[in-house]
């Protein structure tokens, strides 16, 4: 064992025998043989590292090597499960930011998703309205039309009617006499075409006294 790790030992060794020294009972409590010692509970790990330090001492005075002693290999050992585990955790960190790498990826799709259609069902429904306020213009100007068109023909019919009316008097009524003889105004007043006109049946200049075109006046 070289000095130093003499020396180690010797200061472990006295602050261990230090600490582990019974305080003096008090009258009213009797010391208890069986109370374990303090020093295992303040420094648990003293014990370990005397021991670690005496294997490596003793190994450095005989054949064995540093790193080959029990200490030496449970330490490495304890190393490299922490850091098998840190590994673990940091493969276990970089899979979370990707699961939430992810998620916030699924995320946006479903937000734009909804935005579309949302925006497809407003359009949609756009489109419905002026379809339906377009049809209802076209019924309304159909029936406008329809209107008109039945008041034209009422009104036609009408003409119509009233055309076929004066058609038929016209045909009924006596033809006019296209000659005619009064002897003086009195036979013309008898037969009620006073006064007569130039030009008139019957009309003839000695009825007419002053010369004027009208006779029996």
């Amino acid at each position: 064992m070289d000095d130093a790790t003499k020396r180690m030992s010797k200061i472990l060794t006295s602050t261990v025998n230090r600490n582990s020294t019974p305080s003096s009972p008090s009258p009213e409590e009797p010391q208890d043989s069986k109370q374990p010692s303090e020093s295992g509970k303040k420094f648990p790990w003293a014990t370990s590292l005397v021991a670690f330090l005496v294997g490596i001492g003793a190994a450095s005075c005989g054949e064995t090597k540093p790193t080959e002693s029990h200490e030496y290999k449970n330490l490495s050992a304890k190393y490299s499960d922490t850091q098998n585990e840190l590994q673990r955790m940091r493969m276990e960190l970089d899979s979370a930011k990707s699961d939430l790498k992810t998620a916030s990826q699924k995320a946006d799709m479903w937000d734009k998703e909804q935005e579309e259609k949302k925006a497809a069902e407003e359009k949609a429904a756009k489109e419905k309205a002026e379809q339906e306020k377009a049809e209802q213009e076209r019924v309304e100007r159909e029936k406008a039309e329809q209107e008109k068109a039945a008041q034209q023909a009422a009104q036609q019919a009408q003409q119509q009617a009233q055309q076929q009316i004066q058609q038929r008097s016209q045909m009924s009524a006596p033809a006019p006499d296209t000659y005619a003889y009064y002897q003086n105004c009195d036979a013309v007043r008898a037969a009620g075409r006073a006064p007569l006109y130039a030009g008139q049946p019957g009309y003839r200049s000695a009825l007419d006294r002053d010369h004027d075109g009208i006779a029996c006046e």
